[in-house]
C-alpha cells in the first residue's frame, strides 16, 4: 500500500493570533498526518513560519520546533514515549541546540504519572515531583515538589467535591 504523506499549512490572517493544534490523535492517524506547520501572514509576500510539529504513527507529537523572526529555529522540543505510548522524556533545546530543560517521567501500573524529574544541562537533578493518587478513585490527591538536594519545597493537595 502506497503511503501518502500530507503536509498541512495553517495560515493565520490576523496578527497576534496562535492556533492550538487540537487535532485528535485518531484524525492524525486516519489521514496519516506526520507534520503540521503554523504560518503567520501579515505581509502576503513574506509569510513567517512559526511552529512545526512532527508526529509518530500513533498520532503522538515527537518534535516541535518554534521559529524566530530570523526564520531560524529558536527552540526545539523532543518527546519520547514507552511501548504503551506514555510520555517518558521531554527535552527542550535552545537556538544553539543546547538542552535547556530535560524531564523524565515515570508511571504506575494504572498509567498515572507518579514522578517527574527535571535535569539540568549536565544531567544533574534540579527538581523532582512526586504524584500521589487516591487508591479508590484514582484521583490525584497530592503533588510533592523537591529541590536539587531532595528537600521538600512544596506540597500541593487536591480536594474533589461532588454535586
Amino acid at each position: 500500500m502506497k503511503k501518502v504523506n500530507l503536509l498541512i499549512f495553517i495560515v493565520l490572517l490576523l496578527s497576534n493570533q496562535r492556533i492550538l493544534y487540537s487535532q485528535t490523535k485518531s484524525l492524525l492517524k486516519k489521514y496519516k498526518i506526520y507534520k503540521i506547520e503554523e504560518w503567520s501572514v501579515i505581509d502576503k509576500n513574506n509569510p513567517e513560519l512559526k511552529n512545526t510539529e512532527v508526529y509518530d504513527e500513533n498520532g503522538k507529537i515527537i518534535e516541535k520546533i518554534t521559529y524566530g523572526k530570523n526564520k531560524k529555529p529558536k527552540k526545539r522540543e523532543e518527546y519520547k514515549y514507552d511501548s504503551t505510548n506514555l510520555l517518558i522524556e521531554h527535552l527542550i533545546y535552545n537556538d544553539k541546540n543546547i538542552i535547556t530543560k530535560h524531564e523524565i517521567l515515570r508511571y504506575n501500573n494504572n498509567k498515572q504519572k507518579i514522578e517527574k524529574i527535571e535535569l539540568n544541562q549536565s544531567g544533574k537533578i534540579i527538581s523532582k515531583t512526586i504524584y500521589e493518587y487516591d487508591e479508590n478513585t484514582g484521583f490525584l490527591i497530592t503533588k510533592k515538589i523537591y529541590d536539587e538536594k531532595n528537600n521538600l519545597e512544596k506540597v500541593i493537595s487536591y480536594k474533589y467535591f461532588e454535586k
